[in-house]
């Protein structure tokens, strides 16, 4: 089984997980302020995701965005990024729009990625060299279109931070629209497919 084939059955096997874990109680944290949300379901993927990587593939490196790798010296080999769930606030407050989410580099190199939207049970997965597909769909090449004519995916929060708002409100002025899902990995993939 190659490293590709065995992120696709991890992040599905995760999702499975997430389910199981959501109808128990989910525990809140905040971390940086009251917006930047953790929860018990983000620790116990995290852990689940980076647990079975290792025992898979003990030399890999993981860097979590709950805690695992962030002690790493360099990042030579591969090296697997992962997002356990992004999309706090929408699976906190609605329990949907929420993404697992996993970047794989080889060498430095982008080698894979996997973006899997559990409630729906869609996967995005890509190779290098190879395209993208959804589910088992083959998506058309990404097209670069004008700004005039492109929808932007934006944290509206960013607009109204001074600094911020003055470089991004321009951009979004000149778009056709601008959107927040509220899970950047969503969102970067939902402007790719309807621009």
């Amino acid at each position: 089984m190659t490293v590709y084939e065995f992120a696709k059955g991890l992040i599905l096997e995760a999702g499975i997980n997430v389910k199981k874990i959501m109808k128990q109680d989910i525990k809140i944290e905040t971390k940086s302020n009251p917006n930047d949300l953790v929860t018990n379901v983000d620790k116990a993927t995290e852990k689940y995701l980076f647990d079975n990587i290792k025992e898979i593939y003990p030399n890999h490196l993981v860097i979590g965005e709950e805690g695992h790798g962030h002690d790493l010296k360099d990042v030579q080999g591969v090296v697997w990024v992962i997002d356990p769930i992004d999309g706090t606030l929408n699976f906190v407050h609605q329990r949907e729009n929420f993404a697992i989410s996993i970047g794989i580099y080889n060498e430095g190199k982008p080698y894979a990625g996997f973006v899997y939207d559990v409630m729906n049970d869609v996967l995005y997965h890509a190779k290098t060299g190879e395209g993208a597909y959804e589910n088992g769909n083959r998506l058309p090449e990404i097209q670069s279109t004008q700004l005039k004519t492109s929808i932007i995916g934006i944290n509206p929060n960013w607009l109204t931070k001074p600094r911020l708002g003055e470089m991004f409100k321009p951009i979004v002025d000149e778009a056709r629209s601008a959107r927040a899902y509220g899970s950047a990995a969503l969102e970067i993939i939902h402007e790719q497919l309807e621009n």
